[in-house]
């Protein structure tokens, strides 16, 4: 159904791209037509030295104006419509899985991380991928932090309002991503290492100066060029007289451009930086919120100061700096001393506005990152909101899935756990599902933390800190093996639960680096210190006779992934089952490979 409205959206979209394209080239042509009549009736002008040809090289040259007004109002059109067509295409695309041409997001990986590594967070085929909607790497950064630890209850149920509001709002969010994106497409070709930290330094450079003063010697000098140059055109003086204005005005612009450069530093190639947070400030002052914590995020930019008209103050200072480099601003700047009123333009945008530049920015990437996972949500209706529990170790899912993974291998399970210290003991077969459901849960347990829908009917939990142990690997730079790896991520956990954080642990094949003795014991004794804390979660095994803790621990249970063989095949339902495991495939696994007769 959703791939169907994207396709739909993608039609339209595409008829008004033809539409502005056609009346681009119109324009265009009428630009060009206008040009070459202006410089005709130019030259007319001048060899017939005859008045009628005024107005019309008038007319040519306001013409001229408006046609050019006109395509770029077209071209910016094409552009918009352009990602419009693009964000419904990827749309699809996260649909069908097909995530290897999004960001991977792997630059904002933390080593050693309790989950990221083994939950498939970021890299190829990721959540990250899934979910990533943001046109700033700010926000990417952001999201990256939301998934990689969870929200208390609070911000959680503000979120969840927050992102039901806007999934219901398509038509603005991704209008709101079309005019982010194009203004970030210009920012890349121009300057793509400023970032939202630059504008944050910048803005708190601070320069104590006497502005009132300052002003009043700026005016003096350019009223005084003023009238020593209508003098000279009036032939009332000399013009050698303007030597003067322009030795003094020389002699306070060395005063000015010192001071002036300093300020300047590190947001004299930031304008396009700032004309994007400009478009995007303004989309956001412009729609209309209910939820509190959307209601929140617009105040930020609206009070005590507007951020969209600072903002754009401040790209109108930055497209200033950026024309300190051109022939003609320099000749102006000795006579009317422009970087004099610059600076003190500066300087007054930051005395007014510094204080609020980080929570602008802020509530700018927040919004991105609601809007990625609205875009999320709208794009996945049959996703639930989790219920958010009153007890500290809560987990209650029905037919819970992998987003990741596609609805023709999708198989759903039900699960429950609840209680401090209940440890369930997952046994099975190889290959049966016992990996996949351990990451099944963990991912909604992120995208729940989040904020966002999680791919089940029913959902409920309790926000907590999530821990996994599934990946681990040997690390030749380290020289440590795999198993030591494996001790040092139990480790890891053990000094969480000391802490008495609340932890919902996933651990996949625990200690299968060591012999079965060494393993079977070291298991019981994590055990059991597991079920006298405040965590909670399921440890699988091929040990089965770790199974038999249930019979003496009240706090652990005994699930189960089971198969079945017919003739040489391998039936696998990926269904959890209570109870120890009851089927074996190891054997049946070595005879299909032809390691054993």
């Amino acid at each position: 159904m959703s791939a169907t409205i994207f396709q739909g959206r993608i039609t339209h979209f595409e008829e008004e791209l033809a539409k502005h394209s056609h009346l681009a080239t119109r324009y265009s042509l009428l630009r060009a037509l206008a040009f070459l009549s202006g410089v005709a009736f130019f030259l007319f002008f001048l060899n017939q030295d005859h008045w009628i040809f005024g107005p019309f090289l008038l007319v040519a040259v306001v013409g001229f104006i408006f046609f050019v007004t006109r395509h770029q109002l077209h071209e910016g059109r094409k552009a918009f419509f352009t990602q419009l067509i693009l964000i419904n295409q990827e749309e699809m695309d996260r649909l069908a899985l097909n995530l290897s041409g999004f960001g991977t997001g792997k630059a904002y990986g933390q080593k050693d991380h309790p989950y990221q590594a083994d939950l498939d967070i970021l890299g190829q085929h990721s959540l990250f991928q899934l979910l990533n909607r943001s046109a700033l790497p700010d926000a990417e950064k952001l999201l990256v932090e939301w998934l990689s630890e969870s929200a208390d209850a609070t911000t959680v149920a503000k979120r969840q309002e927050s992102i039901r509001e806007l999934s219901k709002e398509v038509d603005w969010f991704q209008r709101f991503r079309a005019t982010a994106r194009v203004a970030v497409n210009q920012k890349r070709k121009e300057a793509p290492h400023i970032q939202a930290t630059h504008l944050n330094q910048w803005a708190s450079k601070q320069l104590i100066l006497r502005m009132s003063l300052w002003k009043a010697v700026a005016v003096t000098l350019v009223v005084v060029a003023l009238g020593l140059g209508a003098g000279i055109l009036l032939q009332w003086l000399p013009y050698q007289v303007i030597y003067i204005s322009i030795v003094l005005n020389a002699g306070f612009l060395a005063l000015v451009i010192k001071k002036l450069n300093h300020q300047i530093t590190g947001i004299d190639k930031a304008h396009y930086m700032v004309s994007t947070y400009s478009h995007m400030i303004s989309e956001i002052e412009k729609q209309t919120f209910t939820s509190e914590e959307l209601c929140r995020l617009q105040a930020q930019l609206t009070s005590p100061n507007s951020a969209s008209l600072a903002i754009k103050m401040l790209s109108n200072l930055t497209l200033r700096i950026s024309a300190r480099g051109n022939m003609f601003y320099m000749i102006a700047d000795f006579l009317l001393i422009l970087d004099a009123f610059l600076l003190l333009d500066i300087l007054e945008w930051k005395r007014t506005n510094a204080d609020h530049m980080n929570e602008w920015l802020d509530a700018v990437h927040h919004l991105e990152c609601l809007i990625s996972t609205a875009a999320f949500t709208h794009a996945n209706p049959h996703y639930v909101f989790p219920e958010i529990g009153l007890t500290d170790q809560n987990l209650k899912a029905s037919d819970m899935g992998h987003p990741l993974v596609s609805a023709a291998e999708m198989v759903t399970n039900d699960y429950e756990i609840s209680g401090a210290g209940s440890v369930d003991i997952i046994t099975g077969s190889n290959m049966s599902g016992k990996s996949t459901f351990q990451r099944t849960l963990g991912i909604n347990m992120v995208l729940a933390g989040a904020g966002a829908p999680v791919f089940a009917s029913t959902f409920s939990f309790t926000p907590c800190r999530l821990f996994t142990s599934m990946r681990t690997r040997d690390n030749l730079e380290e020289h440590t093996s795999s198993f030591y790896a494996e001790l040092k991520r139990i480790a890891q956990l053990l000094e969480m639960t000391k802490k008495g954080d609340v932890v919902f642990f996933l651990l996949d094949e625990i200690l299968k680096g060591t012999n079965s003795q060494d393993r079977h014991t070291g298991a019981v004794a994590l055990v059991k210190k597991l079920t006298k804390t405040e965590a909670f979660g399921l440890i699988s095994t091929h040990d089965l006779s770790l199974g038999q803790l249930e019979e003496t621990e009240p706090k652990v249970r005994n699930y189960s992934f089971n198969s079945s063989i017919e003739g040489n095949r391998i039936i696998f339902d990926y269904q959890l089952s209570t109870g120890v495991c009851r089927s074996f495939n190891a054997s049946q696994l070595m005879r299909n490979m032809g390691i054993i007769d």
